[in-house]
């Protein structure tokens, strides 16, 4: 069985998956049905580049605050240890 919700869920998110494409200019997936992204089609080409480093200024910080979290509790759980 794979996960929790088995095959059943795995076959349900194959076919989602397969009604959505990638856009070529922000990455992100959008349905098949629609003609242009509805992400970045109403940005220029400068919005566009600002928004996508929003993007990954966000992706860094959490992982930052993942590797701080988990110092923390690995600190916490040496010292509740002694």
């Amino acid at each position: 069985m794979l996960g929790l919700g088995g095959f059943k869920h795995l076959e349900e998110r194959v076919a989602h998956r397969n009604t959505l494409k990638k856009c070529t200019r922000c990455n992100l997936l959008y349905k098949k049905t629609l003609e242009n992204c509805p992400h970045c089609s109403s940005l220029s080409d400068t919005e566009l580049s600002l928004q996508l480093e929003k993007r990954q200024t966000n992706r860094l910080s959490l992982g930052k605050t993942m590797y701080i979290g988990a110092a923390v509790i690995i600190l916490i759980m040496f010292l509740l240890k002694f």
